[in-house]
């Protein structure tokens, strides 16, 4: 138990040792919040920012020095916290890129646009061309791993790494496949091809693929920018690759 639910434990019981028929409702009413939140932060279920809880202490008339631990505690335990975010985190990136599937990737986009249930499974392979046990395995797959319909999560389809090159290979395959299926599926208006042929001298390929890292990157932040709008899922497969060298000809 945190020191602030410590201190807020102990007003509320003198308050009921004066007035028996106090309740949490009015204690919560006199430190001008609702009832739900006060009991979550005595539960030590959540923690509230530092301003929210020197209100509650100026309320309660509590000294300086106490003010002071209360203020250092929830410092720490939101250091702790975020480290353990950051690690439980990490744990699931490991599994993820373990075996990590195209399926995977398109679910989890779903996830952000709508509350995927097993229902809508047979509907999504259809669309897909795939087959409901595939879908099925993926999908259970993330919500094993607790990644569906999650808002804390980045779009791991911009993941390059470290997903074993089989499987990144994998997924890369899958999607060109269906980038050329979309050609002959989609109209113009809903997609865009473009290609470049170039001559260029060798030292320069890693700018380009900087270029294009950077292209990816910027495509996903703007993505991200209004998640409460997302209604479509696109993606884009970019190649760079050696058509022959000047060194093969002479």
């Amino acid at each position: 138990m945190n020191e602030l639910s410590k201190i807020l434990i102990r007003e509320f019981e003198m308050k009921r040792q004066r007035n028996l028929k106090f309740s949490l409702r009015a204690f919560a009413k006199f430190l001008k919040t609702d009832a739900s939140n006060l009991s979550k932060i005595l539960r030590g279920e959540r923690i509230p920012s530092a301003s929210f809880a020197l209100e509650l202490l100026q309320r309660l008339n509590i000294n300086t020095d106490e003010r002071n631990i209360v203020l250092k505690s929830l410092v720490e335990t939101k250091s702790h916290l975020k480290e353990e975010k950051k690690e439980r985190s990490k744990n699931l990136e490991h599994k993820i890129v373990a075996s990590c599937h195209w399926l995977h990737l398109i679910l989890l986009e779903l996830s952000q646009i709508m509350i995927l249930t097993p229902n809508q499974l047979e509907k999504i392979s259809r669309i897909l061309n795939v087959s409901l046990y595939e879908v099925k395995v993926a999908y259970e797959e993330l919500a094993r791993w607790d990644l569906l319909n999650e808002d804390g999560i980045d779009n791991y389809s911009t993941m390059c790494g470290p997903i074993t090159a089989e499987n990144l290979r994998a997924i890369q395959r899958q999607f060109l496949k269906m980038a050329v299926d979309a050609m002959e599926i989609y109209d113009l208006t809903e997609r865009e091809n473009t290609t470049l042929t170039f001559s260029i001298p060798k030292a320069h390929i890693p700018e380009v693929k900087e270029i294009l890292k950077k292209t990816r990157d910027r495509i996903n932040r703007l993505s991200n920018m209004k998640k409460n709008q997302k209604s479509c899922i696109y993606n884009i497969s970019m190649a760079l690759y050696p058509v022959c060298d000047s060194a093969d000809l002479s």
